[in-house]
């Protein structure tokens, strides 16, 4: 049986494990898990609940980071938390002024989890035109 964590035990982690709130145990196998939203893909890099936002209640919520930047609304700190770190755009200078839009999060049932691997939408973004016949 999983034991589940209480907000205060969760706020209690963040101070202990260097300001970044660990996913909640029992969603850790959806972390690396690629997700498609219209027409985009993503990694998913959180799993958990949100502190410090009474609309999100006691949902659990999947951080993702985008393939491409700009298409989210944060860098995976939101309310003053942080749930995650970026990956893929570390190199970009939005990331390093704290100003890159990668990440979203989302209510878990609410994307598409399994999506292509991060590989094949590389493959697909950069294949040039002529080879997609």
């Amino acid at each position: 049986m999983v034991e589940e964590l209480k907000t205060s035990d969760l706020q209690n982690n963040v101070q202990k494990y260097s300001s970044v709130v660990p996913s909640h145990p029992e969603y850790a196998h959806l972390l690396g898990q690629r997700v498609f939203l219209r027409t985009i893909f993503g990694s998913i890099k959180y799993a958990g609940q949100l502190l410090n936002n009474p609309k999100a209640g006691s949902d659990i919520w999947l951080g993702i980071e985008w393939d491409e930047e700009g298409q989210g609304k944060h860098a995976g700190t939101v309310d003053g938390v942080t749930y995650f770190k970026c990956e893929f755009h570390l190199n970009s200078p939005q990331y390093e002024m704290q100003q890159t839009n990668c990440c979203s999060f989302i209510r878990y049932g609410k994307i598409q989890i399994g999506g292509c691997t991060f590989q094949e939408a590389i493959i697909e973004k950069y294949r040039p035109d002529d080879l997609t016949s």
